[in-house]
């Protein structure tokens, strides 16, 4: 992976801060926001099944990776209800050591997900996390913005988040290397990090709205996210 690709990585990562620049009403924006995010989960979905689940079940991959992809999953229902769900949207404040802990789920999050870069198909994949976190760090800018409306208070924990997955990525891809130490987990690793996407996407399509109707463009942005993900599949 290229450094002009980590670098967009970190900038999807830091673009909540137009949300603190240009201050937005959480109630009447959120909305438009987790449209977004449902493109994302949608597009995620669809590398997950018609890229990464192949290349897991394949020859160069053992049943151990199945194990770890299910580990992931699991995982990931740990740190959701450690965040309170901010990975999917939502907004469920927290004062003092909550948020902290809410915080650090998070950044863990992240440094996991990294993990699915180390896949031959990393350009999908990146897309789909970019495409994810543009959503989310207006997510946790409008979070972090509801405890303090201090600048620091904002800033430093969104470089933070920015900085955890190319970081991650940088220190996996010293351990895949051939002849290191760590050479043989990073297939775990990655198959880990997929179980973890893999949890995101579906929850954020499949959870329920609030009425239980059918919201036609969230439909419709499910079907393009996985369109989207299946064309680039055979031009990425």
């Amino acid at each position: 992976m290229s450094i002009w690709e980590l670098i967009l990585l970190f900038i999807s990562g830091i673009a909540g801060l137009i949300v603190y620049i240009f201050p937005v009403d959480p109630g009447h924006h959120s909305k438009n926001i987790k449209y977004l995010l449902t493109f994302s989960g949608s597009y995620l979905l669809g590398v997950c099944i018609f890229d990464i689940f192949p290349e897991i079940y394949s020859p160069s991959f053992s049943s151990t990776n199945a194990f770890f992809l299910a580990a992931g999953f699991l995982i990931q229902v740990l740190l959701e209800n450690v965040s309170g769900g901010l990975e999917h949207g939502h907004l469920h404040h927290h004062a003092g050591i909550r948020e902290k802990m809410a915080f650090a789920a998070l950044i863990l999050h992240s440094v996991l997900e990294a993990g699915s870069l180390l896949f031959e198909n990393s350009k999908q994949i990146l897309a789909g996390i970019i495409i994810h976190n543009l959503p989310l760090s207006f997510f946790i800018t409008i979070y972090l913005r509801t405890g303090s409306q201090k600048l620091y208070n904002v800033v430093l924990p969104l470089v933070i988040f920015s900085l955890s997955a190319p970081l991650a990525y940088l220190v996996y891809q010293q351990w895949s290397i051939e002849g290191s130490l760590y050479e043989d987990y990073t297939k775990n690793i990655a198959a880990l990090s997929v179980g973890i996407i893999f949890h995101i996407s579906t929850v954020i399509l499949f959870e329920s709205n609030k009425d239980h109707k059918i919201d036609f463009t969230k439909l419709g942005l499910l079907f393009l996210g996985l369109s989207v993900s299946f064309i680039a599949n055979f031009l990425i």
